[in-house]
């Protein structure tokens, strides 16, 4: 999890980018050093077309849009 700011002392904030075969999925998520589990405030998924990707570089193009629009989703409403 990559931290970006520190909301409390021994609480973290940062995201987390799941990129699967069908979609890429982006969490923001609190983590607290006296709890197990982070808690995942915002999440947002992306599908990924799979007519879209015939060849490999258009599966990286596809994949690549897939994050752009996850993480610009966190940004404007996470």
């Amino acid at each position: 999890m990559a931290v970006f700011f520190i909301r409390a002392k021994n609480t973290r904030c940062g995201i987390i980018i799941d990129i699967g075969s069908g979609s890429v999925a982006a969490s923001i998520a609190l983590s607290n050093r006296r709890k197990n589990v982070p808690e995942i405030i915002y999440t947002h998924r992306e599908c990924m077309s799979p007519k879209d990707a015939a060849t490999l570089p258009d599966r990286i193009r596809v994949m690549r849009r897939a994050l752009f629009s996850a993480t610009l989703e966190l940004e404007q409403k996470g």
